[in-house]
């Protein structure tokens, strides 16, 4: 039953879930984490456990092993021969094997052997002294000292020092933006919770964004349903960017220590509410733990919340509903909230009649709305910034 109903559609997703951990993160353990769902369809509990028991529980393992070694670890292990073959050709067929592919890791992450590979591809007039146990952290610091080029490296010239930087920093490139909303098996997870009657199709990519942006910790959404996972995935992204962030002294601005949260509100009353599958593609995606889902009206919620609990972000999805007719009531007891400088964003305002009144009557400064004009309704969101007193 579970090669006739996920087997075919586990081979597409695990090669995708494979090239982007891969090629992103260069750890096994990201790979099979990020692959849960998938395995749980197929009755592929025990891979991880098995990788791990046969010692192939890093890239590094892995890509040393013979896919033979591999092969007879998971039938020894009990996985049945046909999902073996599916893990086998996903794992094998695209891993950075020769000289000049792209590397697993970011560079941050590089080892002193894999830097010691990429140094031997170095112009010679670059390669004249390397220090003793370099990493791909202590690379990166290195090109961010004129003095430490100089003396450790012995590049003596300008131009030497230019070049050695930009070779540097083009193996830097997996420090640019990544995240697993760029994956086709992401938007295959979330599809279920779309209904075209919430209008909110290009809300959770725009969701995405704003917060892989401005990096809130905190977030209260009021109205559950497609654009959580979208939350969801950027707190996630969120989290394990700033983890790889290079050393760079002076670069980077220390931030309170926190742990993320999306506290999500609904009480599944709106007739065309997806809510109700959220918590499940949340377990499917591994997503879970960031969700404190809270099925309860979202006044009452709002009013125990006063004085306990503070957000960097608020996301009011159905602001006329929740609001009950008092509209600046509403948006009151929730931006008492937010902390100074959060942000409280709004879905279906400008082209609503009774949310555009309201817009129109207060003070213009510190806020920004946006319209999709191909659409009638629920084509409009508001972006506010709390500022301080």
């Amino acid at each position: 039953r579970h090669v006739a109903q996920g087997y075919l559609p586990f081979a597409s997703g695990l090669r995708a879930a494979h090239n982007f951990h891969v090629a992103q993160h260069g750890s096994l353990q990201f790979f099979v984490m990020s692959l849960t769902p998938l395995l749980r369809e197929v009755g592929l509990e025990f891979l991880e456990a098995c990788l791990v028991d046969y010692g192939f529980d890093t890239l590094e393992a892995l890509r040393a092993a013979d896919r033979s070694q591999v092969a007879d670890a998971l039938l020894d292990f009990g996985i049945d021969e046909e999902k073996a073959k599916l893990f086998l050709d996903a794992a094998f067929s695209d891993l950075p094997r020769e000289e000049g592919q792209q590397r697993a890791a970011p560079l941050a992450l590089w080892t002193a052997s894999e830097v010691s590979e990429w140094w031997s591809r170095l112009p010679e007039q670059l390669r004249i002294r390397r220090p003793e146990g370099l990493t791909g952290s202590a690379l990166l610091a290195a090109i961010e000292s004129t003095r430490e080029l100089r003396e450790s490296f012995g590049l003596d010239s300008v131009q030497q020092r230019v070049d050695f930087e930009q070779a540097v920093r083009r193996e830097a490139q997996a420090q640019m933006t990544v995240g697993g909303a760029y994956s086709s098996e992401f938007l295959a997870s979330v599809a279920p919770l779309y209904d075209w009657h919430m209008g909110a199709e290009n809300m959770g990519p725009l969701l995405y964004s704003l917060l892989r942006f401005l990096k809130p910790r905190s977030i209260l959404e009021v109205g559950s349903g497609y654009t959580t996972l979208w939350l969801l995935q950027a707190l996630r992204d969120n989290d394990l960017e700033t983890a790889l962030l290079p050393p760079r002294e002076g670069w980077w601005l220390d931030r309170e220590q926190k742990a993320s949260k999306l506290h999500c509100v609904d009480n599944m009353a709106h007739g065309h509410t997806t809510a109700h599958k959220v918590l499940e593609v949340a377990k499917r995606k591994a997503l879970d733990s960031y969700l404190a889902l809270h099925m309860e009206d979202a006044h009452e919620f709002i009013l125990a919340a006063k004085g306990h609990i503070s957000f960097d972000m608020v996301w009011l999805d159905g602001f006329v509903d929740f609001a009950r007719g008092e509209l600046q009531l509403f948006f009151e007891m929730v931006e008492a909230l937010v902390v100074p400088g959060g942000y409280l964003a709004l879905h279906s305002t400008v082209t609503n009649r009774l949310t555009r009144q309201w817009l129109e009557s207060r003070p213009a400064a510190h806020r920004l709305s946006f319209v999709e004009p191909h659409k009638r309704f629920q084509n409009s969101t508001t972006l506010f910034q709390k500022r301080p007193e």
